[in-house]
């Protein structure tokens, strides 16, 4: 790199959507050289001598960085967005991988075998060409995009894409020491554009080495006849090529595609239980995976075998089989059908191979949707590290949700218990007057994750409440809850998520509790509340008392969580918290007298408090 080249006397126009290695391949026919000898002198790839072949770095079919572009473009007669056109980066922002590999800025190449095939798939009736002389003389376009692991139909001529030459029946980039670079046996020259590349089985040394060169737009008869999955091999095709497009990419839904292809993988054949095949494509991809594994398989006295049986099938049919079953099942985007979907493909996939089962969930990124899907929960909640199959890679919030944490209360509304929670509650193996509670603060708790895809202890953080609590009364119902019944907690929750977002009104308790934090009713107001009382009404622990309630009306909060009796940092109860809490609590059961008076005084008090935290800032308070 860095060299100056020089222009080459002839040049070729590149022909639509033609991938990098279809140019060279044409370039060296018109110009009666070698690949390897056009690649040292565009700059493509650098002299090599003795026994080693010059090869095209694979990471080439990406695109070109900018000084070997100029290099390539000054050689070739070539504009720079004619060369730009070459690379598959062009569907960087529509097909993730591509945006994960390739030449990085500290000179590292990183890899990724989804991103890109570097095995050579084609149409026969594409490269016999349009008819012109140009491509009479030297074969029609090697596309671009047959090296997307995506792509395996040619929706031009209605036909599947083939990736072996009829002859030698070798697949195109067999030979071993080629696995590296873009072109298959760069030194050999005079071979077709459109003829097989591969050498023949027995030859040996470079010196004596015989090509197979049979013309690859020879197909054998009945080869790629119209057959009874071709069409919806065809249309599947189409809805990727659509996504593909500038301007209608969609990113997300190659993320699910793959993750899924990859668990269909690992399960198989579960999976034709939800999404059977027709026999030839159950037979090619029972094939690919059936030689995968058996290539990954771990050596004798080693632990792990290679990543190579999540590699996508070179073979384009096995590959239709793949992703056709993966849309299938990805097809019903109802989350509880997707669910119980997922969670079945996922059993399977981790009964096979649970290590590269985990390894996917980590790796490989997936919409919200299928997040949720995937996810594992245990008694109501996202299952916690040490279940098995758990990852935190999978905790999203588990509902599209449309409304904020900071509008979840640290109890839910005792009006919504009585309302959603009553059959729940009368599945608990336990009576106890601590049920509610323990279930209304659940409640919130799973509202946050719904909304964050918070953990049990984040959303306690989150909550404001004490983290000791909120474990314990999780620990409590899942005592007392049998299994059965998590499926009422559940739908209980949902119901009261969905009363949120239809209520118009919906307030912001975050906010209260933080204006709160450090709140007494002011001197004045006391003075007010208390003016027609008797003395003992009057004195300090029945105030900070009057506060507590206060405070735990105005943010829906448990009262003994007030930051009046505990410490909001480490969660324990303060000096003299007894005193308070008694007094709390003499108020709270009042029935007759000056302190049931005051207590109905209490409620309006709190309830414009509330409101007046919505508004404005309280005036700090010394």
């Amino acid at each position: 790199m860095g060299r100056r080249v020089s222009p080459l006397p002839r040049s070729l126009a590149p022909l639509p959507e033609e991938s990098l290695t279809g140019f060279i391949l044409r370039l060296a026919h018109r110009l009666d050289r070698s690949p390897a000898r056009i690649g040292r002198i565009t700059s493509l790839v650098t002299y090599a001598s003795g026994d080693r072949a010059s090869r095209f770095p694979a990471h080439l079919l990406l695109g070109l960085e900018r000084e070997r572009a100029n290099s390539f473009a000054a050689a070739t007669h070539l504009t720079m967005d004619e060369v730009a056109a070459f690379g598959l980066s062009c569907h960087a922002s529509s097909y993730p991988p591509l945006a994960r590999v390739g030449l990085q800025a500290n000179g590292k190449i990183r890899r990724d075998a989804w991103a890109f095939l570097q095995v050579n798939r084609f149409c026969a009736a594409c490269l016999i060409g349009d008819g012109s002389p140009i491509q009479r003389a030297h074969g029609g376009a090697w596309r671009r995009d047959w090296h997307l692991p995506v792509v395996f139909a040619c929706t031009r001529h209605r036909q599947l894409l083939e990736y072996q030459c009829s002859t030698c029946t070798l697949p195109l980039h067999a030979a071993s020491r080629a696995r590296l670079g873009m072109v298959l046996n760069p030194d050999a020259s005079g071979i077709h554009p459109a003829n097989c590349r591969n050498v023949l089985r027995g030859s040996t040394g470079r010196q004596h080495r015989a090509y197979c060169e049979a013309p690859l737009t020879r197909r054998p008869e009945g080869k790629n006849s119209a057959t009874s999955y071709l069409e919806s091999c065809l249309r599947l095709q189409e809805h990727i090529a659509a996504r593909l497009l500038p301007g209608r990419e969609d990113p997300f839904y190659f993320n699910d595609l793959l993750a899924v292809a990859q668990l269909v993988v690992l399960a198989w054949p579960a999976s034709t239980h939800s999404a059977p095949l027709d026999t030839p494509l159950a037979d090619a991809l029972d094939g690919h995976i059936a030689e995968a594994r058996r290539k990954s398989a771990p050596r004798p006295g080693a632990q792990h075998g290679s990543a190579s049986v999540l590699r996508p099938p070179a073979d384009p049919k096995a590959t239709a089989a793949l992703l056709l079953q993966s849309d299938t099942l990805l097809a019903d985007r109802n989350p509880a059908s997707l669910r119980d979907t997922m969670q079945s493909l996922a059993d399977s996939a981790a009964g096979q191979d649970r290590a590269r089962f985990m390894r996917t969930l980590r790796s490989q990124p997936v919409t919200p949707s299928l997040a949720r899907a995937l996810s594992r929960q245990y008694r109501g909640f996202h299952a916690g590290r040490r279940y098995p199959l758990a990852t935190a890679a999978l905790r999203v919030p588990s509902r599209e949700s449309r409304f904020s944490p900071g509008e979840v209360p640290q109890l839910i509304p005792a009006t919504w218990y009585q309302q959603y929670f009553s059959v729940f509650s009368t599945r608990l193996t336990v009576s106890s007057s601590a049920n509610a509670n323990h279930i209304r603060r659940a409640a919130a708790l799973k509202l946050i994750e719904m909304s964050t895809g918070a953990t049990v202890i984040e959303a306690a953080h989150i909550l404001d409440m004490p983290v000791s609590c909120a474990l314990s009364s999780i620990r409590q119902l899942r005592k007392r809850c049998p299994e059965d019944a998590w499926p009422l907690f559940r739908s209980a929750v949902e119901a009261v998520a969905e009363q949120m977002e239809r209520d118009p009104e919906r307030h912001n308790y975050a906010r209260r509790r933080r204006q709160l934090a450090q709140w007494v009713v002011p001197a004045q107001d006391w003075t007010d509340l208390t003016r027609d009382l008797g003395h003992s009404l009057k004195q300090s622990h029945h105030h900070i008392g009057f506060s507590v309630l206060a405070w735990a009306r105005a943010t829906q909060g448990y009262h003994l969580f007030s930051p009046l009796i505990r410490d909001t940092t480490t969660g324990k109860r303060l000096a003299g918290a007894h005193i308070v809490t008694a007094a709390a609590s003499q108020l709270s059961n009042a029935r007759r007298g000056g302190m049931l008076t005051l207590l109905q005084r209490l409620g309006p008090y709190a309830d414009r408090l509330g409101a007046d935290c919505e508004v404005r800032e309280l005036p700090a308070q010394q």
